[in-house]
């Protein structure tokens, strides 16, 4: 389906920035190397101290706007900040950490306006570490069934309740984020809060394939970090979670949290295992990885190709 391009900008992608300077570069061109070409980008620097916002300054063109906590707000404040002043019909989320494959926009887009019932659509996404080798592929649940599930009794237990729809690649209704705003007051797991509160007035999907690089690295990463996040979901649960229909699986997702800080504890060892031995991973892992592999290096060719229109021109 083609996209109708508007004189008003249909997307506008926000992204909060803090202290991302080692990934900045990457992260807006991967914006610039989208086939989707109607939209708009709303930087909100929050109050960073190593470059980033002299960085995102120098950015000369009309469709870029950018802006600067006078102090440090955090995440949730500063991404509400951006989507206020926002005149897409869409939003979509982009970290300053991360890359967004070129057909990511054209794709979403294009599902939202297939399938108009839908007020949120996210992606499948890689995981991978700063040096982007690739840790894991996530191939989320498309139906809005599987999404609102937000535990699992398998395997996946230990990883504690978690909504398999991305927040840094998300596409939505503008109307949709100016109802459901994060919550400003919530440092960690302020995405959890959102989708917990709104998925039952909600509908939401996901394309499964991998459209977006999501970098492990910055302060989320962090076994303190994450832990913290168990607290905040916790209070989310227990405001909003214990209701008829989500009675069973909010008192699951309470006892899969007392687990969640050993398992962070677990994981951060596998990625620190990650990267000792990138480069001499075994032939089934190999084989496993390597057409995911070659994708990703494909996607950030072309976005290393793609420039920045700077003020200086460099």
């Amino acid at each position: 389906m083609e996209v109708i391009k508007t004189e008003r900008p249909k997307v506008s992608i926000v992204m909060p920035v803090y202290n991302a300077l080692p990934y900045l570069d990457e992260a807006i061109r991967s914006i610039y190397a989208q086939t989707y070409e109607n939209w708009e980008l709303i930087i909100v620097d929050d109050a960073s101290t190593d470059g980033s916002w002299e960085f995102v300054s120098r950015i000369c063109d009309f469709r870029v706007r950018v802006f600067r906590n006078d102090r440090n707000m955090r995440g949730a404040y500063t991404t509400n900040k951006a989507i206020e002043m926002a005149s897409g019909e869409y939003i979509a989320k982009m970290d300053a950490d991360d890359v967004s494959f070129p057909d990511r926009l054209e794709k979403q887009v294009c599902f939202l306006l297939q399938n108009p019932q839908v007020d949120a659509v996210g992606c499948g996404l890689y995981r991978v570490d700063k040096e982007m080798n690739l840790i894991t592929v996530n191939r989320p649940p498309e139906s809005h069934k599987d999404i609102i599930r937000f535990i699992s009794v398998g395997r996946k237990f230990i990883f504690g309740p978690s909504f398999p729809i991305t927040d840094g690649c998300l596409i939505t209704k503008r109307k949709w984020f100016q109802q459901w705003n994060y919550n400003p007051e919530i440092p960690y797991a302020y995405d959890f809060d959102q989708n917990l509160r709104s998925h039952y007035a909600s509908t939401f999907a996901n394309i499964s394939e991998p459209l977006y690089v999501y970098r492990r690295v910055g302060e989320t990463s962090s076994w303190l970090s994450q832990t913290k996040a168990v607290y905040y979901k916790f209070v989310s649960l227990v405001k909003y979670g214990f209701k008829k229909s989500n009675l069973g699986i909010s008192l699951l997702s309470l006892f899969s949290l007392a687990l969640r800080p050993l398992f962070v504890y677990l994981t951060s060892l596998y990625v620190l295992y990650i990267q000792k031995n990138a480069g001499v991973n075994s032939c089934d892992q190999q084989q496993a990885f390597g057409k995911d592999e070659n994708r990703i290096a494909l996607a950030i060719e072309t976005i290393r190709q793609t420039s920045i229109p700077f003020v200086d021109g460099q």
